[in-house]
């Protein structure tokens, strides 16, 4: 296995580790809050698949299995993190049906272009399930917070689809000019994580300054959009692109750990109530 891929996935257990260890901390500290116990438990599940997939690939290297334990570790993230999305903003549903259908439209390409990549259309059906429902769930939140304006939303979601057509028409091209289409939806990918990223680190410290349960509800969406970004772009890139993208969710992973901090400093100080587990009950 290339080294280059075991420091990166050996530094996303680094991070997410100690994101679990500050939460948990954060538990004793506070409270069982429901919000906090999710996210533990999401990135717990995240480190449990790092670390099956890091001895998977040492013990039997370019062994592709229907569905292994970090996949598994993955649904767990992504639902507990969509979790977090729906507690923190009470309901998480849209009256547009537009929204619904283009977001299905665009895990249903997704999966298409996982199964014409591996042809494992089982594991691509499964995974683009929850992936389809972590996407929906963000774009939904981003939609009720106005995490961004409409006119950036509009060219965001045309962005995505530009990328999953030209991965799509990539698939029928001749061999020669396969990779210029590849480096090119790369190339955009990278681009807009790194825009939104930006972004994102620069709401994050003013929602510090503003103080508003508002404004950290809106540094959860913007963050967790971050981290669908990120993983889109890690999905469809190669190596050693493939790395840098897994780096860049280990960040996007980070910087919702401090949204959802700042939302639950904010909770308690406007007196606000979520639920919270004790003795194994909901109160």
């Amino acid at each position: 296995m290339d080294i280059f891929i075991i420091i990166t996935e050996v530094l996303q257990v680094l991070i997410v580790s100690f994101t679990i260890v500050m939460t948990v901390k954060r538990i004793q500290n506070t409270g069982y809050s429901i919000i906090l116990i999710f996210f533990a438990f999401a990135m717990f599940c995240l480190v449990l698949g790092d670390l099956y997939w890091v001895a998977l690939e040492t013990i039997n290297p370019d062994t592709r299995v229907p569905t292994s334990v970090d996949e598994i570790g993955e649904i767990g993230t992504a639902l507990l993190l969509a979790s977090i999305l729906s507690i923190a903003l009470k309901e998480l549903h849209t009256k547009r049906a537009f929204v619904t259908i283009i977001t299905i439209l665009y895990t249903i390409v997704t999966a298409f272009l996982w199964t014409a990549w591996g042809a494992e259309w089982t594991k691509n059906i499964i995974s683009g399930t929850y992936f389809g429902y972590f996407i929906l769930a963000t774009v939904i939140a981003c939609k009720k917070t106005k995490a961004f304006k409409k006119i950036t939303s509009v060219i965001m979601g045309c962005i995505l689809y530009i990328v999953a057509a030209l991965e799509v028409i990539a698939l029928y091209v001749p061999e020669e000019i396969f990779d210029t289409f590849d480096l090119t939806c790369e190339f955009i990918m990278f681009s807009l994580v790194a825009v939104v990223m930006v972004r994102t680190c620069m709401f994050l410290r003013a929602t510090r300054k503003k103080n508003t349960l508002e404004a950290s509800q809106k540094a959860l969406a913007i963050t967790a959009f971050l981290i669908f970004l990120c993983q889109n772009t890690m999905y469809i890139s190669g190596d050693p692109f493939f790395a840098i993208a897994d780096n860049l969710c280990s960040i996007a992973y980070l910087l919702m750990f401090f949204a959802v901090l700042l939302y639950e400093n904010i909770r308690i100080q406007e007196g606000l109530k979520v639920p919270t587990l004790r003795g194994g009950k909901a109160i």
